[in-house]
């Protein structure tokens, strides 16, 4: 019998948020995605230098004394896991950005420490959870209106 594709699910990242510090967000994964189309946008940005880097992670789970060999592993805390860098987003510094990202996943992969270079994403398994960090840089930055939406196919 044939797989049939998942139905489309869209995930709401960030809705007109305001940033000012560092956040990060965490989500499953609907089950049976294979792939993605996302979208961030930006209202004003204000400050010196701003910057707004948008980092998306595979969140794995870490093992804990309480796990069993072999069965799968307790679903922790962001603390007890490991985040695989799978995809960077091309930097944010100016006002009104809109930003769109895609992927079709793979069988396998390497995974190399670090993330990819901006604006790309690892070839690869889309993973089961994301965490994905907005990371705030200059002096006194603010980025308004801040949204990001995923959508999984």
């Amino acid at each position: 019998m044939p797989l049939t594709a998942p139905i489309p699910t869209s995930i709401c990242v960030m809705n007109k948020a305001t940033l000012t510090s560092t956040t990060t967000v965490t989500f499953p994964v609907p089950l049976g995605a294979t792939s993605f189309i996302g979208y961030v946008e930006c209202g004003t940005v204000t400050g010196t230098s701003p910057t707004l880097d948008i980092q998306i992670s595979q969140n794995l789970r870490k093992p804990v004394t309480t796990d069993t060999k072999g069965l799968m592993c307790s679903d922790g805390t962001l603390t007890n896991n490991i985040l695989v860098g799978y995809g960077a987003l091309t930097q944010i510094t100016s006002s009104t950005t809109k930003l769109i990202f895609a992927a079709q996943a793979t069988g396998q992969y390497v995974v190399a420490s670090g993330f990819p270079s901006a604006g790309t994403f690892r070839v690869g398994p889309v993973g089961d959870r994301w965490t994905v960090s907005f990371t705030i840089g200059g002096t006194s930055p603010s980025f308004a209106d801040v949204i990001m939406v995923v959508q999984f196919l």
